[in-house]
């Protein structure tokens, strides 16, 4: 009785040649599981894989077509006019081939101070309040020669390196709104940028008036854009410079 009772005992405890057996088996067994699995995990990324390579591609594919891309790889730059029932004006839409990436224009874009030296007839650029992601922001105008210097306050809403959607809030304008999208190419340090506005002034403008005016005005500013981002660039190669702002996403 007392021999049967000692060998139960012995069964219940853990020796270390009983843990280690133990832990073998648990080894052995996970691995001889996972070695099953080999195959299905080579075929997920095999399939995968192809939809991972391309994932630039498709966000360049997403904004132009075959032909408007070999037009903007050729230094062109593209405007058209998006017209809506239930708009009066159209939207005007242009875009462009950078070669920079989207940070480094991302920056210049943000750049409240130095807006007017890219964006036509914009005379002043203030940020009146701002929060994570979003910024209050007056702009005062001087659009068209005979018309009186307008001012507006807009809201502008960051989505970092990629995209920017503003609306009007007050000022002379009736509305104002629209977006600018940032989209990385596959080729590494390229970026189309496009941006597109609807405007409708609170004072009687012809509606062909405002839409040649836009298209003229928006190929001038993102040609502005891309030489200042050329610009910039040059000048951190040669004085070794970084370019800062004050927001901070």
């Amino acid at each position: 009785m007392i021999g049967n009772l000692t060998t139960a005992l012995k069964n219940l405890l853990w020796t270390p040649k009983r843990l280690l057996i133990l832990m073998s088996e648990i080894y052995f067994y996970k691995r001889n599981h996972l070695l099953k699995l080999i195959p299905f995990i080579f075929i997920l990324i095999s399939w995968s894989w192809p939809f991972i390579a391309i994932s630039g591609e498709n966000e360049a594919a997403s904004a132009v077509n075959e032909k408007q891309l070999s037009q903007l790889e050729d230094g062109n730059i593209l405007v058209y006019v998006q017209r809506f029932e239930e708009q009066k004006k159209g939207m005007v839409e242009a875009l462009v081939l950078i070669n920079a990436p989207a940070k480094t224009i991302w920056k210049i874009m943000t750049d409240c101070p130095g807006a007017p030296t890219f964006v036509p007839g914009l005379k002043a650029c203030k940020v009146l309040d701002s929060g994570k992601n979003w910024e209050i922001i007056r702009h005062e105008v001087k659009w068209i020669w005979f018309f009186p210097r307008i001012s507006y306050v807009f809201r502008a809403d960051y989505q970092i390196n990629k995209r920017i959607d503003f609306v009007r809030i007050k000022g002379d304008l009736r509305e104002m709104k629209g977006s600018w999208r940032l989209f990385s190419m596959d080729k590494a340090g390229q970026t189309i940028v496009r941006y597109e506005v609807y405007l409708d002034p609170s004072f009687f403008i012809p509606q062909w008036l405002v839409e040649r005016s836009l298209m003229k005005d928006l190929p001038d500013m993102l040609d502005a854009l891309r030489t200042k981002v050329r610009n910039s660039f040059l000048n951190r190669k040669l004085h070794g410079s970084t370019h800062s702002i004050a927001i901070e996403k």
